[in-house]
């Protein structure tokens, strides 16, 4: 029985920047989503899987599935690739994107890095599986659609080996939606800024801040913050935050220098609350490290955490 009511086309207007965007959402596990910059920063190639699960007990609950790549290359080069599925409700996104960056050495300690990201994608929003307040209305008998669109996004970022500063435009286009009768609906762009760093606080222990922040014309600023350990390099544990949105724990487990897993648990804190009290998300790491320092950044220039 179709219980998704008309409501949820307003919730899609108001969250689709950031509920449908992995590249903000998703930056606990994957810096590489927020910039295409961080192509090739890393000491190591690695392949992300990441699965979310959000607002468990509501009905069209967002659900997303991502994988990507992140690697070095010769000549001061990184390239990075991600797909992404995503669902909420009767809307459903796909996109899939490459990442091109290069990495210029400032100093001993710094290094700056500059990326270009394509992408394509489409959007299906199906609203006639919603139901409505008014039988038989019109407005409602045709989905809207997206087609297959090209897009481009580019971003730039400064590390060293314990800070780092970003700034990207994941995507430069609009997004128009359409139906049979012509109406469109716009997607605006958004903009990207984040920062972090790694602080020695023992022999084993590592403090690990960092903050997301992303801000769209004409809608809400969108702002993460992270609180993160690492003990002995291998255990992760900490607190995130999205204001006005959700508190959450991350847990991590690092299997040597091969692959890490993570978990992120959060509730919401706004009116989501009544009807919604957790989510999920899961990541599986698995790295490969560089031979003979083929790669474009020294180990000792590269982040101890990105994140």
């Amino acid at each position: 029985m179709k219980k998704v009511l008309l409501f949820s086309t307003l919730i899609l207007s108001i969250v689709a920047t950031g509920q449908f965007d992995p590249n903000f959402r998703q930056n606990k596990f994957n810096a590489l989503l927020l910039n295409p910059a961080q192509a090739g920063a890393n000491q190591f190639n690695e392949v992300t899987i990441l699965g979310t699960q959000s607002w468990v007990g509501f009905e069209g609950a967002p659900r997303s599935l991502t994988a990507s790549g992140n690697f070095n290359l010769k000549h001061n080069l990184g390239f990075g690739v991600s797909g992404h599925i995503d669902q909420l409700g009767p809307t459903k996104s796909s996109r899939l994107s490459a990442d091109l960056a290069y990495h210029l050495k400032l100093n001993e300690n710094w290094t700056a890095s500059i990326g270009l990201r394509s992408m394509i994608s489409s959007i299906y929003v199906d609203l006639p599986s919603l139901t409505t307040t008014v039988a038989n209305d019109p407005y409602m008998q045709q989905a809207l659609v997206s087609g297959t669109m090209f897009d481009v996004g580019f971003g730039g970022l400064v590390y060293s080996k314990d800070y780092y500063f970003g700034v990207s435009m994941p995507r430069l286009a609009r997004i128009n939606f359409m139906n049979v009768d012509m109406q469109q609906y716009v997607d605006r762009r958004g903009f990207v800024a984040y920062g972090g760093a790694t602080f020695d606080i023992g022999a084993y222990m590592d403090f690990r801040p960092s903050i997301v922040s992303r801000y769209v014309t004409s809608y809400p600023l969108l702002l993460d913050v992270n609180a993160m350990f690492t003990y002995d390099d291998t255990y992760d544990f900490g607190l995130n935050y999205q204001l006005m949105n959700s508190l959450g724990v991350v847990l991590g487990y690092h299997l040597g220098d091969q692959m890490s897993f993570g978990y992120a648990y959060s509730f919401p804190t706004s009116a989501l609350n009544r009807i919604s009290f957790q989510s999920h998300e899961l990541v599986i790491k698995i790295k490969i490290l560089n031979q003979g320092g083929s790669g474009n950044v020294k180990s000792s220039q590269s982040p101890r955490f990105f994140n």
